[in-house]
């Protein structure tokens, strides 16, 4: 299956959003949260950055999904499971709001 590559940028008066959302690997049935068989890619990776120009706070967010073969103890064969990585940047910087915007 082919890469699906996207990255978009919005703002509004008070803050700026990036982002990014990388999908590879063939499409699959696996357990995602509550949902037995979701359709997904065998990964996926989001990035989300998010500054606010008034209170200079800002938050970034990695997210790495990857569908892995299961086998549990006691069970004739292996299950597909998706299992989510995810890491988070929270900072203030009171200079951001005087430089950046």
């Amino acid at each position: 299956a082919s890469p699906d590559h996207r990255v978009w940028i919005t703002a509004s008066e008070d803050e700026v959003r990036l982002g990014e959302y990388r999908a590879s690997g063939e499409h699959v049935r696996a357990r995602l949260a509550d949902d037995p068989l979701a359709k997904t890619r065998m990964q996926i990776t989001t990035v989300d950055m998010v500054m606010n120009r008034f209170s200079g706070k800002m938050t970034i967010i990695w997210d790495r999904r990857q569908v892995l073969d299961v086998k549990p103890r006691g069970v004739l064969r292996a299950t597909k499971v998706s299992f989510l990585d995810r890491k988070q940047f929270d900072a203030i910087c009171p200079r951001m709001t005087e430089t950046l915007f």
